[in-house]
């Protein structure tokens, strides 16, 4: 089976590291409204995960029916992209 895994050259995550601190400090307002943009991050990591990296994966993809796709939908909403934006707020500061 072919190694389908891509390696990130440590110099690209250097430039992405430095254009992430240069530009954090621009956005106050999605850590003063936390509370709002982590379940839109949220639905966007779950629709990304969903129409891009599952098909593309090697495990089986089939969409669930809407009451286990509505749980998975909220689930990632609110466990994953509030905790993100939660502790981003927490570890970047406060304005």
């Amino acid at each position: 089976m072919a190694n389908l895994s891509v390696r990130v050259p440590d110099d690209l995550l250097a430039r992405f590291d430095a254009w992430a601190g240069a530009h954090g400090g621009r956005a106050p307002i999605l850590r003063r409204l936390f509370f709002l943009a982590g379940p839109v991050y949220g639905a966007a990591i779950f629709f990304f995960m969903r129409y891009v990296v599952m098909p593309l994966s090697a495990a089986g993809f089939a969409m669930p029916r809407p009451p286990v796709l509505y749980y998975e939908f909220a689930g990632h909403m609110f466990l994953v992209g509030l905790v993100i934006a939660g502790a981003a707020r927490m570890f970047v500061g406060r304005d």
